[in-house]
């Protein structure tokens, strides 16, 4: 996440007095002024609905200085674009402005500026990666000073590598390329054997894919290596990782597994062996396995830049194979049951500070198995889910419930996902056990889709898209107000919109 975290919710508090005079049904408005609690936010961009005497299809753009301010009166800043919409309105993003109104945008920071966007751009979709925001359909890199750039001309895509970096890819040619995730410039490409998988950090190398077989090549002196290492299935579970110092995997030698690396060389290196499940944190900066001797497993910490092998200090720890999820600073870990079959039994539990490798006993948890599941721990079977709060500790929620953010306060808020006709809910739970459901006035055909905690850190904002999540700013689109401790009902702070950018005041 960037910044403040992001989870748009839509709410209700009591007390808050409804806008006077009747607001147009067919165009967006402000329902309820924002809640004298909610401090912090400042400009706003929405997406709308902006339609004119011959089309009632266009959607455009308009602005406020602070979000909680009237609509009314407001003009469109853009009158018709196609905006790379991204989940995050904190992440700048671009937008593409059409034949009603053709003048590009970047949205930054709760602002629109003026740019002009690389011809036959097509910007439906955005994905932040690091610091860095990158536009699918037409490859765009947007940086966190708004600065805009684009590998080479023709029809080029881009993604996040399936083990590290940003891949672009230009289908005409079939050259492919990296980006400096630092800098946000995309290096020069060539065209490379195979499909390409991954890039290294300063986008130089490209791994790609031939006969199942890794090759590297290096974009900057045209040199390619095909190895002998092939890609398993591993890469489907994110046993892979690709770092400035090469292409860290797992692989099964004579039946043992065995983590090694391969570098930019192209030369393996094997680190240890025989190993448990190999878990990198979502920066790919450190990972967590086990390490067997003489029988009996021991919990390792590597740091994937250096090469560095720790082992954690602290209370004991596990002495078989473990499953663990990884944060930016902490990780959570369960040993595995001993047997594969095994009634439910008490599961021991540790959590793990990655900057000093010290390892906490956590309480334990009576199951049959443990599983890796969006960012926790999932116990089965109807097992309860557990995740980490902000500084490391673990947080336990219902079966079926999925970690959206950890909160400011320690706390950690789930979103239980409804049935076809039912609503998701939100759910915060403390590290004490405590669980507050969080009301989102959400119909059972509206779908959440963001959600994003105030500064003030008690409330969250929350975007309802109608009817059935597919109308993106349609006039059942709804942003809500909630507060994160459970009091109050969910108040409407605006319908007919979609928030896509948000700048603090």
């Amino acid at each position: 996440m960037r910044g403040k975290c992001v989870l748009v919710a839509a709410v209700l508090m009591a007390g808050t007095a409804a806008c006077s005079g009747a607001p147009d049904d067919d165009g967006p408005a402000r329902v309820s002024e924002l809640p004298a609690g909610v401090t912090g936010l400042g400009p706003a961009v929405f997406l709308t609905a902006v339609a004119d005497e011959r089309r009632t299809d266009l959607r455009g753009l308009i602005a406020v200085d602070r979000l909680g301010d009237d609509l009314a009166g407001v003009q469109p800043v853009r009158r018709h674009v196609e905006l790379a919409l991204a989940d995050d309105p904190a992440a700048p993003t671009v937008a593409r402005g059409l034949a009603e109104d053709p003048r590009d945008a970047l949205l930054s920071e709760g602002r629109v500026r003026d740019v002009e966007l690389p011809g036959r751009s097509f910007v439906r979709e955005a994905t932040s990666v690091g610091d860095l925001v990158i536009t699918r359909n037409t490859c765009l890199v947007v940086r966190a000073d708004g600065q805009i750039r684009r590998p080479t001309e023709g029809e080029v895509s881009c993604r996040r590598g399936a083990a590290g970096g940003i891949i672009w890819q230009d289908r005409t040619s079939g050259a492919a390329g990296g980006v400096d995730l630092t800098t946000g410039e995309p290096l020069p490409g060539l065209v490379v054997p195979g499909e390409p998988l991954s890039a290294t950090p300063d986008g130089r190398h490209v791994f790609s894919v031939v006969s199942k077989r890794l090759v590297i090549t290096d974009t900057e002196t045209g040199t390619i290596r095909h190895t002998e290492v092939e890609t398993a299935r591993a890469d489907s579970e994110g046993e892979v990782a690709v770092t400035a110092r090469g292409y860290y995997f797992v692989r099964a030698v004579d039946g043992v597994r065995r983590l090694s690396l391969l570098g930019l060389d192209g030369t393996v290196t094997e680190l240890m062996s025989p190993v448990g499940r190999f878990t990198v944190s979502p920066d790919l900066t450190r990972a967590v396995l086990t390490e067997a001797r003489d029988g009996v497993s021991r919990l390792v910490l590597l740091d994937l830049d250096t090469g560095r092998i720790r082992t954690p200090t602290g209370d004991a720890g596990p002495q078989r194979s473990v499953t663990a999820t990884l944060t930016g600073r902490h990780a959570l870990i369960a040993e595995s049951p001993a047997d594969a079959h095994t009634e439910p039994v008490p599961l021991r539990m540790w959590t793990l500070d990655l900057a000093t490798a010290r390892l906490t006993t956590a309480p334990a948890i009576t199951a049959s198995s443990v599983e890796r599941a969006g960012g926790a721990l999932a116990f089965s079977p109807d097992g309860p889910v557990v995740a980490l709060s902000d500084d490391g500790r673990p947080a336990v929620a219902p079966n079926g419930a999925e970690p959206w953010t950890a909160l400011p306060d320690g706390r950690v808020l789930f979103r239980v996902p409804g049935h076809p006709e039912q609503a998701d809910r939100l759910l915060v739970t403390g590290v004490d056990g405590q669980q507050v459901d969080i009301t989102t006035g959400a119909g059972p055909e509206e779908h959440l889709r963001h959600l994003t905690i105030t500064p003030d850190g008690g409330h969250a904002l929350v975007a309802l898209r109608g009817e059935g999540g597919r109308a993106a700013a349609g006039p059942q689109s709804r942003l809500v107000v909630t507060r994160l401790d459970g009091t109050g009902e969910p108040v409407v702070l605006y319908r007919g919109v979609e928030l896509v950018s948000l700048g603090d005041a």
